[in-house]
């Protein structure tokens, strides 16, 4: 329903608004082209005026009580303005047609229709009430420059023309000053509302009004300079100017009319604004030059020109310092844009990255392409907190991985030991820079951020081999890069030591059978492809009464013994797991029965010695083993059969030593 309607308010404030331009073209070509005597001339020209300035009252009224509250006191005082405007053409009418009195610019008339400007004027001001709190010293400048020029063309085109004239009626003249200065303020409220009015009209109310303004200056203009031939008498082509200014108040009150905002009308409003508001140091330069070169073709008997000259001068030299000062702004405010933009996408392709390498990788990219340099590192403290690790490198030969470097003697040191980024201009004449990094790094400016997470230093991102120096903000960027990233790099860490710890065994350190069952059926897959694979468990031999007899701990101490001994005898391709209580599972690749067999003796020696050394003779360890078997269906069927293999062993072994 309320859809409906705002379509419906729409349509009809396009009607309308398409209905006022045919009335003003058809009054337009009644104007100029249909031959009238005289006295049906004036009469048409009163009814005319009177007309347009009651509908331009009307459209404002029917504003007001439409539009938002915000701005429904501007509408007002734009109808007062307007009715203003009805008031004095109404006398003017009465007056001439019904009374033939003898009309002049000192009538009361005219001073009734002089009280437009200020109503506007004050519209406009009250309209202007979002944007001073945004930028008072701006709107300050800027009424001053258009106040000025507009002085400037009154003074030479107005006041300089009365000058010369023979000696002017004194009541002429005040209506002509007050004319003029109504004219300019309703001109510099206009124009400030165009420059730096807030969205709280429509997009096309505010060029409306700003038009309305600048058509009753120039209609205050024109008859001063007596431009008119007959401005006391209504019915001449002139009149179209006041038409122009009534038809565009009622076309900015029909704008007005709306249920709900247009986002896509207030942006390109709003865009407009700042493009003009980028016009005007160009325009009032412009402006200032015609009027020099007006002055020098034709001076004039007024001083107050040169001195309006000179004060246009000051306020643009103000107002391109200003606006100088707000490109300043806006250029550091696009950079900091572009880093916060940047710092969300790392942020983005960091959060999919649980690997504590590739998380290293992607920095070590990204700060390369933030910080437009051919080279970018990672170093990463060592546990005891003395050393340097070079743990990701990009731009940099692969055999760089892996180097050390002392915190106490080294560029990167330097950044862990002070906390603070540095940058150097060339690394071979810098006291800090290793002998070894220069192997491998271009004699180019280089920078280091340190890689902090909370109080605890990680270690350090460099980057490299940048064809110019790093500034202080390359440095913040550089640091705020490290900042993000030690949250990636400890989070990363933290993972993959839960990761450890969900796939390890805490007692021996070996894996668990989470990891078993992951890796066992990988293998048996391969094996299914032609691989060898043999699978090894182990049980350790009155292990039950050694724990029950010396207690727990010294249980868990021969546990750990076994572990340790099944680490080192397996090979690093190979995989040794504790399946369960004292029992441990070794799994080969590539080997078959009689390798198997050979790994086991040789577990079994070094543990004995193991258990000799520890007082716990009296542990024995035996094994059962089970190669791959084309007739297996599943990894289960493995185990199985090295434990059925396991307790032939554990009996033979148990009758013979009956026997």
């Amino acid at each position: 329903m309320f859809a409906a309607a705002a379509t419906g308010n729409g349509v009809t404030r396009v009607l309308a608004t398409r209905l006022l331009a045919g009335c003003y073209g058809v009054v337009a070509a009644v104007y100029l082209l249909v031959p009238m005597a005289d006295p049906a001339r004036v009469v048409f020209g009163h009814c005319v005026l009177v007309a347009a300035a009651t509908a331009a009252a009307a459209a404002c009224l029917t504003a007001a009580r439409r539009d938002r509250t915000a701005s429904r006191l501007p509408w007002y005082f734009f109808a007062g303005a307007a009715g203003a405007g009805v008031v004095g053409h109404g006398l003017w009418a009465i007056e001439q047609l019904l009374l033939g009195k003898a009309i002049s610019f000192a009538s009361p008339i005219f001073y009734c229709l002089l009280l437009f400007h200020p109503l506007f004027g004050a519209g406009a001001a009250v309209a202007l009430r979002p944007a001073r709190a945004r930028g008072t010293t701006d709107i300050v400048i800027d009424g001053a420059l258009i106040v000025t020029a507009a002085f400037l063309l009154v003074a030479r085109f107005v006041f300089e023309p009365l000058v010369t004239r023979p000696p002017v009626d004194g009541d002429v003249l005040v209506v002509n000053v007050i004319a003029q200065l109504g004219a300019v303020s309703s001109c510099l409220f206009g124009g400030l509302l165009v420059l730096w009015g807030d969205p709280v009209f429509p997009g096309r109310t505010v060029p409306a009004l700003a038009g309305t303004a600048a058509a009753f200056l120039t209609v205050t203009v024109l008859t001063a300079t007596g431009a008119d031939p007959s401005p006391l008498s209504p019915g001449d082509a002139f009149d179209l100017l006041w038409l122009a200014g009534w038809s565009l108040l009622a076309a900015a009150g029909l704008a007005a009319h709306r249920v709900s905002s247009d986002p896509l009308a207030e942006a390109a409003a709003d865009r407009i604004r700042r493009r003009l508001r980028r016009a005007v140091a160009p325009g009032a330069a412009l402006f200032l030059g015609l009027a020099a070169v007006d002055a020098a073709l034709q001076p004039g008997p007024m001083h107050h020109v040169a001195i309006a000259s000179v004060g246009l001068a000051v306020l643009l030299a103000i107002r391109i310092r200003f606006a100088a000062a707000d490109a300043e702004r806006r250029v550091e405010e696009g950079v900091q844009l572009a880093h916060t933009r940047a710092l969300i996408e790392l942020n983005r392709a960091l959060a999919g990255a649980t690997e504590l390498n590739r998380t290293l990788e992607l920095v070590s990219q990204w700060a390369c392409r933030l910080l437009d340099a051919r080279a970018a590192g990672i170093e990463l403290l060592t546990p005891d907190g003395t050393t340097l690790e070079l743990r990701a490198a990009y731009g940099l030969p692969d055999h760089v991985i892996g180097m050390r470097f002392p915190v106490e003697s080294s560029f990167t040191g330097w950044v862990v030991r002070q906390r603070r980024a540095r940058a150097t201009l060339k690394p071979s004449t810098d006291p800090y820079f290793h002998p070894q990094s220069i192997t491998f790094l271009e004699d180019k400016p280089t920078a280091a951020a340190l890689l902090q997470f909370g109080d605890k230093p990680l270690g350090v991102l460099f980057a490299a081999n940048r064809d110019r120096p790093f500034t202080a903000r390359d440095l913040e960027l550089l640091a705020s890069l490290a900042d993000q990233a030690a949250l990636a790099i400890e989070n990363a860490q933290l993972f993959e030591q839960v990761h450890a710890l969900s796939m390890t065994d805490p007692l021996t350190g070996l894996a668990n059978r989470r990891q078993l069952e992951r890796e066992l059926a990988r293998e048996f897959a391969a094996a299914r492809r032609g691989r060898k694979l043999v699978l090894v468990i182990f049980d350790l031999d009155n292990f039950k009464v050694y724990n029950d007899k010396h207690g727990h701990l010294a249980g868990d101490e021969v546990l750990r013994a076994f572990g340790q001994v099944l680490a080192v005898e397996t090979r690093a391709m190979n995989l040794a797991v504790r399946y369960g209580g004292d029992e441990f599972l070794a799994l080969l690749t590539d080997s078959d029965l009689e390798g198997a067999a050979t790994f086991v003796e040789r577990v079994r020696k070094r543990f004995q010695a193991v258990l000799a050394e520890m007082g716990a003779g009296e542990v024995n360890v035996s094994a059962g083993m089970a190669p791959y078997n084309p007739t297996m269906g599943t990894p289960e069927e493995l185990i199985a059969e090295a434990d059925r293999v396991l307790y032939e062993v554990k009996a033979g072994r148990s009758s013979r030593s009956r026997r």
